[in-house]
């Protein structure tokens, strides 16, 4: 899946100046006397292939930005002034719409609240301007916010702002994407409970060695005589634990199993790539998953139906049947 760059950082003269000074002196820039904040702003505002809006390309949350009155209050600002630039491949750019200074605008505008929540101050402090450069193979944004107040933009709310951007610009592919999800989950937790049954349905026959799966089966059964409180995962003791977790990686190397979990693991990275997450997805074993401890539960209570001698799963569901 298409994914959503996000580079963010900030302002200050003494950091900034040296570059700022590169990119208001480069050819095709006109020279101003200004402050790094201010050049970058006008820079931002009027560089080739910036979408202008009658003699420039800012906008913000006032429905029309005066370039001069707006660089004004950007000197006499002595705080940072935060700058977030997001990119889209010109593909995904034309597909959703967002190869245009509107759209863009009006993304930003609707989380405003967002950007605030961020910077940890009220949305009625927050001043943000923006402009759309149509250019090359990712046309994208940048972005200018500051507050009166000192305040710090932290890693986390940068991660947050990139993942509430990634929510809004792809939702339709998002929301696909957790459907196909959700089915890779249920997938999984079918397939291990159905080769469990078929397990079960043939252990009077069982000649295979007592590492095998209806050996470790059997073995938990017996195992479970000594439990007296709740006989589910999160209640049993750690060797009782690790006796279940045997079973569901050994459920996961069966075929059945195996292709709906690389299915789940599959998905995940999609997500994983989106949100831009810089750890890459690591792919457990099954049984060290924690989305799946449903598993684990269900292989407890057949091991326990066996232990009692009570009819399994199927020949409940068959009994409730009509």
């Amino acid at each position: 899946m298409s994914k959503l760059i996000q580079k963010a950082g900030f302002l200050n003269p003494k950091r900034a100046g040296r570059y700022m000074n590169y990119i208001a002196t480069r050819d095709g820039v006109e020279l101003l006397d200004e402050n790094a904040d201010s050049i970058y702003m006008r820079y931002i505002a009027t560089r080739p292939r910036a979408e202008k809006h009658g003699e420039h390309g800012l906008f913000g949350a006032e429905d029309a930005v005066d370039l001069e009155k707006t660089m004004d209050e950007l000197k006499e600002h002595e705080g940072n002034v935060w700058t977030i630039i997001y990119s889209l491949r010109r593909e995904d750019a034309a597909r959703l719409g967002y190869d245009n200074a509107a759209s863009w605008r009006a993304l930003l505008r609707s989380k405003q609240a967002d950007f605030a929540e961020a910077m940890q101050i009220p949305p009625l402090q927050l001043r943000w301007y923006a402009a759309f450069h149509d250019e090359g193979d990712h046309p994208h944004i940048h972005m200018m916010l500051w507050t009166d107040q000192e305040t710090i933009l932290k890693r986390d709310s940068v991660v947050k702002l990139r993942s509430v951007m990634t929510n809004s610009i792809f939702q339709a592919e998002l929301e696909n994407l957790y459907i196909r999800k959700d089915a890779a989950y249920k997938d999984v937790t079918e397939a291990a409970r159905a080769v469990m049954h078929d397990l079960v349905d043939c252990m009077e026959s069982v000649s295979e060695p007592p590492a095998s799966i209806q050996g470790k089966l059997l073995e938990l059964a017996l195992e479970l005589r000594t439990v007296s409180g709740k006989k589910q995962y999160g209640y049993l003791k750690k060797p009782l634990k690790q006796l279940v977790d045997t079973i569901v990686d050994a459920l996961a190397e069966l075929p059945e199993v195996s292709e709906c979990y690389e299915v789940w693991n599959q998905i995940h990275e999609e997500l994983n790539e989106c949100y831009g997450h810089s750890t890459p997805w690591e792919r457990l074993p099954l049984s060290q998953r924690k989305e799946f401890r449903k598993i684990k539960n269900d292989i407890i209570r057949e091991a326990e139906n066996i232990r009692l001698g009570l009819p399994t799963f199927e020949d409940e569901k068959m009994r409730d049947e009509p």
